[in-house]
């Protein structure tokens, strides 16, 4: 949409956060402060108490009223959590969202809008992430983070059914790399709801384990229902480490390091017992010095004016003789 001069007001929620499967979405909806009522109308309600069909007619209704409804969606593909969750600097799955909410309120600040109020669906404790937003954008009058804000705010409760649609959406339509790697190779699509509880989704993961190399990029590695599998059911290996009991492969990539890295940089090449090599190089050659050639002595010339001067003494000389003297 345009950015125009009305306030808006703005709903912020997410969907995908528990699920072991697939992405976690961040949405975002905003609409005019004076027709909030006309979108309670459009039956906008908590993603989670609206069948799939009533949602995507929602959806499809947010869509067509663009000219004064905004929205945004921010997606966080599992392998982007599983890095920054199991990475060398960890970054935890509440930092990650407050990322993602912060980049969605500055997208919409930058377009030219003015937010009147914020509404956040809460990660973590409320008032501590309220004042962290209060702080981030002092310009915004209102700003509330309140624990299950879908069911008291239509706003939030719009951008939870933006951002459980387009999560659906990615896990109906999900293209697996490694299909395109090997032709013979096919995932199957009936993985559940990604949930670590559901039946169908633990069956998936077993199904398409693989002992060497875990599982496909729909699987959040960082998780816990996945770290059991991956100890339980996969080859062990012997990782180069220094008094080591367990050959894990997961406990090898989260252990803290309890000492900083040597002239290598690098704590697994520490444990290697691999070390920089340095190579004397040889010295240098001698610079030849060149001769000193004396420079010529300057010759001494005189002035004219001196040459004149002379001349001029010359011609009124006293008299030689008394004779001489006699006549002058």
């Amino acid at each position: 949409m345009e950015p125009v001069s009305e306030s808006f007001i703005m709903g912020i929620d997410e969907a995908g956060r528990g699920p072991v499967l697939g992405p976690l979405v961040y949405a975002c909806c905003a609409c005019q402060a004076g027709r909030l009522q006309e979108l309670e109308a459009t039956g906008v309600r908590d993603s989670k108490k609206l069948s799939a069909q009533c949602r995507e007619r929602i959806f499809q209704t947010l869509g067509e009223n663009a000219d004064w409804i905004y929205s945004r969606t921010r997606i966080l593909s599992p392998e982007m959590l599983s890095a920054t969750m199991l990475g060398r600097k960890r970054v935890n799955l509440n930092e990650t969202s407050y990322a993602a909410t912060i980049s969605l309120v500055k997208d919409a600040l930058s377009s030219g809008m003015f937010i009147e109020g914020l509404f956040v669906d809460t990660v973590g404790e409320p008032d501590a992430y309220q004042m962290r937003l209060k702080r981030i954008f002092p310009k915004i009058p209102r700003i509330v983070v309140q624990s299950e804000a879908e069911s008291r705010f239509a706003v939030v409760a719009a951008a939870s059914i933006i951002a459980k649609v387009t999560r659906d959406k990615a896990l109906r339509t999900w293209t697996f790399p490694e299909e395109a790697n090997d032709p013979q190779l096919r995932f199957s699509r009936e993985y559940g709801s990604g949930y670590p509880a559901d039946p169908l989704t633990q069956r998936w993961l077993r199904k398409h384990l693989d002992p060497i190399f875990g599982f496909p990029s729909i699987v959040r590695f960082s998780w816990s229902t996945c770290s059991r599998i991956l100890e339980k059911e996969c080859v062990q290996v012997d990782w180069p480490e220094e008094d080591s009991t367990s050959g894990a492969l997961l406990p090898f990539i989260m252990r803290r390091k309890n000492h900083s890295p040597g002239p290598c940089g690098c704590a697994f090449l520490e444990a290697a017992h691999v070390r920089r090599l340095v190579v004397d190089e040889p010295p240098p050659l001698p610079v030849p010095t060149p001769k000193l050639v004396p420079a010529k002595r300057p010759t001494r010339r005189r002035p004219d004016c001196a040459k004149r001067s002379r001349v001029e003494r010359k011609s009124v000389s006293k008299p030689s003789s008394r004779r001489d003297q006699k006549r002058a």
